[in-house]
């Protein structure tokens, strides 16, 4: 069964020491993580819980990015992801317009795609 937890990885871009999601096979092994987290939840009990299993992920042996080995197809997939919409949203500051960046659409055409595939009950 797969999963995932908090760890701490020394990210190898930057050199920098972070807490991150990594995710798990069947196997125990990495598929894939994300890049640095913060704690989050949506009352203060769940801030500190989410708080507490990041201090966990401390006491756990140190995962270095560039020592990790994952299968050619799932290497990275997350952290590439992420890489992804850390480009569109550099993209965006920078001023270039949503259809100008391919791979992305604006929220009008999303909305448009989300109502063409809900159903309409039928009153009759």
């Amino acid at each position: 069964m797969s999963y995932w937890n908090y760890r701490m990885m020394k990210v190898k871009e930057s050199g920098l020491f972070q807490i991150v999601e990594v995710y798990y096979n069947d196997q125990d092994e990495i598929e894939g993580w994300t890049g640095g987290i913060e704690p989050s939840g949506e009352t203060e009990e769940e801030l500190l819980e989410d708080f507490l299993y990041m201090l966990e992920a401390l006491q756990k042996p140190l995962i270095i990015e560039e020592d990790i080995e994952v299968a050619p197809e799932e290497r990275n997939s997350l952290h590439q992801a992420q890489r992804e919409i850390e480009e569109y949203i550099e993209k965006l500051k920078d001023g270039v317009p949503v259809e100008d960046i391919p791979g992305l659409i604006s929220h009008e055409e999303l909305w448009a795609e989300l109502e063409g595939e809900k159903e309409i009950p039928d009153e009759t």
